[in-house]
């Protein structure tokens, strides 16, 4: 059987009924062309159907991010926003880490870093100068934990260590993915309710950070930002000789290249972009107050 290379959602639904036994995906339009997608897994039957754990994956999918202008990233982060909203139960939450998973010196990897760097974090403010911000925000507090093989830390063991000593109400953890087709990669913002597991679109999985490891609840926030270079191959033989696809896949199984990580030319671009539009849907959703002004002045 075929490995999928995604974390994606979407995709891995791809050709089932939109009501499936056990799972059901709903997809509607929304204004500049933004398509969105809510997938729920209800039973252990479609979750292994699927090779996701049980829970709800939304998505925005939007094309061409890396010619938007700043107005349209922060419509797009609007919809980023009441997606975030629509997801969780925002009620009783007061304090909220976030957490940029990733490696900052690896381009299509510092989505995740990017993203914390502009956040706006307002527990110091909130703990410090209480009543300073007014009503309408919370407590935003933000990590970046680095990875494994820089730090010989477990990134899920650092996180559980900050949420011990700083008991959030709920984490919000952003990284970047891998796609099965190139033509979504920095095109997909996608959140699930049930955590995430870091390195897990690239066969590396040591440990989830979801609500049973870290006691507290998570949403999981990414955006594609790479590819596999076999992924591409099959995708260009489908569409030629795709009746002789078990012959590819023993060929590709055999080919050292076929495991090559691959990404757009542009990605600092697309992955600066996508960063931006995230963290504001982000500071929109965590604090009701955050208003256009105040993102365009982050955003600068």
């Amino acid at each position: 059987m075929q490995t999928r290379r995604t974390d994606l959602a979407i995709e891995l639904s791809e050709g089932m009924a939109q009501t499936n036994q056990g799972m059901q995906c709903l997809t509607q339009q929304l204004e500049d062309g933004i398509e969105y997608t809510k997938i729920s897994i209800h039973t252990q039957e479609a979750a292994k159907r699927l090779h996701r754990p049980q829970g709800r994956y939304f998505s925005l999918q939007w094309t061409g991010m890396e010619d938007k202008s700043k107005e349209q990233l922060h419509g797009f982060a609007r919809c980023g926003a009441k997606m975030l909203c629509e997801i969780m139960d925002w009620e009783g939450i007061g304090c909220v880490l976030a957490v940029g998973l990733g490696n900052r010196s690896i381009t299509p990897d510092a989505y995740g870093p990017h993203v914390c760097d502009t956040l706006f974090v307002t527990r110091h403010l909130q703990q410090e100068l209480p009543g300073i911000l007014g009503e309408g925000y919370r407590q935003l507090c933000a990590i970046v934990p680095g990875v494994m093989g820089m730090t010989g830390i477990q990134t899920a063991e650092t996180v559980r260590g900050v949420c011990r000593q700083l008991k959030p109400d709920l984490v919000v953890a952003v990284d970047a993915l891998a796609s099965e087709q190139t033509e979504r990669i920095g095109a997909v913002l996608q959140v699930s309710d049930v955590g995430i597991t870091p390195g897990s679109g690239f066969g590396n999985a040591p440990c989830a950070i979801d609500r049973a490891y870290l006691e507290v609840p998570v949403l999981a926030l990414g955006v594609p930002t790479v590819t596999y270079a076999s992924v591409i191959a099959r995708g260009l033989f489908d569409r030629t000789l795709g009746k002789y696809a078990g012959t590819l896949d023993k060929l590709l199984a055999r080919t050292p290249g076929s495991e090559m990580i691959v990404t757009p030319k542009h990605i600092d671009i697309l992955v600066k972009k996508a960063a931006l539009a995230t963290a504001m849907a982000v500071n929109m959703a965590v604090h009701p107050g955050f208003d256009a002004e105040m993102a365009a002045l982050l955003s600068d």
